[in-house]
């Protein structure tokens, strides 16, 4: 069974992602019908996430998800965020950078 967790932003790439996922499916010797059945449901779950992230994170609102997408030969779980924790010496660089 393939198992695993990933945490992702607003700023994560569809395609590299899911890309990533899906080696790491075949790597775990999932068949590949599981495989197909799995990276579209993974798309279909994150592609919205992603677009929605994107819309509230620039009217300055947050948005935290946490999805568990399983089947009989997988189970990820996925934690979405637009929440970022920014340390103090990242806030303060951002201060003077946009100077």
């Amino acid at each position: 069974m393939f198992k695993t967790k990933v945490s992702l932003n607003e700023k994560a790439d569809l395609d590299r992602e899911v890309d990533a996922i899906r080696k790491q499916a075949e790597q775990s010797g999932m068949n590949d019908p599981a495989i197909e059945t799995f990276v579209e449901t993974f798309r279909g779950v994150l592609s919205p996430l992603i677009k929605n992230g994107l819309l509230l994170k620039s009217q300055g609102s947050q948005l935290t998800v946490e999805r568990v997408i399983k089947g009989r030969d997988y189970k990820v779980k996925l934690r979405f965020s637009t929440d970022e924790q920014l340390s103090f010496w990242q806030r303060l660089t951002a201060v003077f950078r946009s100077n």
